[in-house]
């Protein structure tokens, strides 16, 4: 799917599968819209994830709400690049792309700080 913004299109099925591509440890990449909703990519076929669709539904849409409560400190603080949520058994990862959300979950061993990097240098191309 190709969406255009402000004179830029973004590729989600090639930004989801570069930063696939980035690291074994990332378990899936996903874009959803701005109410939670998937719009392209998923689970990787390797991942040994046993959450149900429903879960995901959820964190997708948890997700999108945190992202709008953020956006009311960007006056102050800047525009949200990423955010980084390290838990005991995953680290997840949001990007915002315009009014879609770029989603990451990945194994608790990943460099994320390496990775940021890759990840911010492919959705700025």
């Amino acid at each position: 799917m190709n969406i255009i913004l402000e004179d830029k299109i973004f590729d989600y099925h090639k930004i989801c599968d570069d930063i696939k591509n980035l690291d074994e440890k990332i378990q899936f990449v996903s874009v959803i819209n701005a109410d939670g909703n998937l719009i392209t990519g998923g689970i990787n076929r390797d991942s040994k994830s046993i959450q149900n669709e429903r879960f995901y539904e959820e964190l997708y849409e948890e997700v999108a709400v945190r992202i709008k409560l953020r956006k009311k400190f960007d006056g102050v603080l800047g525009e949200v690049k990423g955010t980084v949520v390290i838990r005991n058994r995953v680290i997840t990862m949001n990007f915002p792309l315009k009014e879609n959300i770029l989603f990451i979950s990945a194994d608790t061993s990943l460099k994320y700080s390496i990775i940021i990097e890759k990840i911010l240098k492919i959705i700025s191309s």
